[in-house]
């Protein structure tokens, strides 16, 4: 590749030895960027690259031991009437023979888990003048489709759209939106490939080290799903990546334990995010959040210990 740029900035005439060594120095840049859906495992763990420790995910034998666990103090979820008749009628009448067919279900559920936690704490538990006061506050966790997403070290990066990008603001644009405040990524799939974990995992480490660039701390969250099998990991800030173990298989009996899932991710988000002005969580609430993002928590519970 190298070659062929070298011959196409040679060939353009008028331009200066200085500003083609330039070009060529922008264009080299630019051919390391690997795609999240070419991202292999040795990739995510080059030092050159996203730098990420793998470990506790990349072996399938591995990735069926829980790295990454719900801490006990975020209780039961249960899905609103309105998701369960939604699931039901898509049940019925649904074929799930595209990806796109697979994200309607994974639309629904993941609008269950914006609009009805609000900031981790559920709307239709509060009195119904204070859920009308609700409304789009700045603050509030909203969802972005087919976000492009790209990160540059100092030799190689990675670049690629995100199906799913949850973060803390305002605008319908994603351009409105700084994306260091994005903080969940999820990537819908109708098949299961070896290269769907790989690639989800990509998006989130190039979410996490983009964030770093501008001063962010704190972890990103990966969710991976076909509409049938869910999958959810943890980046922290070293870059190690945490999985919740074997394949979530939906059904109406697993529903709740999906949402609680995200229920965490979205308590996460909302006290690690920059833009979270409007977080409606308890000073205790906020405490245990952060305890049970931090890494040693997360050993604790690799070892199956508890940390409560």
């Amino acid at each position: 590749m190298d070659t062929d740029i070298e011959d196409i900035v040679a060939g353009m005439p008028g331009a200066s030895r200085e500003t083609l060594r330039k070009m060529l120095a922008l264009l080299r840049q630019d051919a390391k960027l690997t795609p999240f859906t070419k991202m292999t495992w040795n990739q995510l763990q080059s030092p050159e690259g996203l730098n990420l420790d793998v470990a506790n995910v990349e072996a399938a034998a591995q990735r069926r031991i829980p790295s990454l666990q719900v801490p006990p103090f975020v209780g039961s979820v249960h899905p609103t009437e309105h998701l369960t008749r939604q699931l039901d009628r898509l049940d019925r009448v649904w074929s799930l023979n595209s990806e796109a067919a697979c994200r309607t279900i994974v639309d629904a559920i993941l609008g269950e888990a914006v609009d009805t936690f609000y900031h981790g704490i559920m709307v239709d538990e509060r009195p119904q003048e204070d859920a009308m006061k609700v409304g789009r506050p700045l603050g509030r966790l909203r969802v972005f489709l087919e976000v492009d997403l790209e990160w540059r070290g100092p030799n190689k990066g990675a670049t690629g759209i995100v199906d799913y990008l949850l973060g803390h603001g305002g605008g319908d644009d994603v351009d409105d939106v700084k994306k260091d405040s994005f903080l969940i990524a999820v990537e819908a799939k109708k098949e299961w490939p070896n290269s769907a974990i790989p690639q989800a995992i990509a998006g989130g480490g190039t979410l996490l080290r983009y964030r770093q660039k501008y001063g962010r701390s704190g972890p990103v969250f990966v969710i991976l799903t076909n509409a049938t099998l869910w999958n959810f990991y943890c980046i922290d800030d070293a870059g190690v990546v945490y999985g919740s173990g074997p394949d979530i298989v939906y059904s109406k009996e697993t529903l709740p334990t999906i949402l609680r899932w995200l229920r965490w991710f979205i308590m996460g988000a909302a006290v690690t995010s920059p833009r979270a002005s409007t977080v409606n969580m308890t000073e205790e609430e906020k405490a245990l959040v952060v305890t049970s993002l931090s890494t040693s928590c997360l050993k604790l519970w690799q070892e199956g210990k508890s940390v409560m």
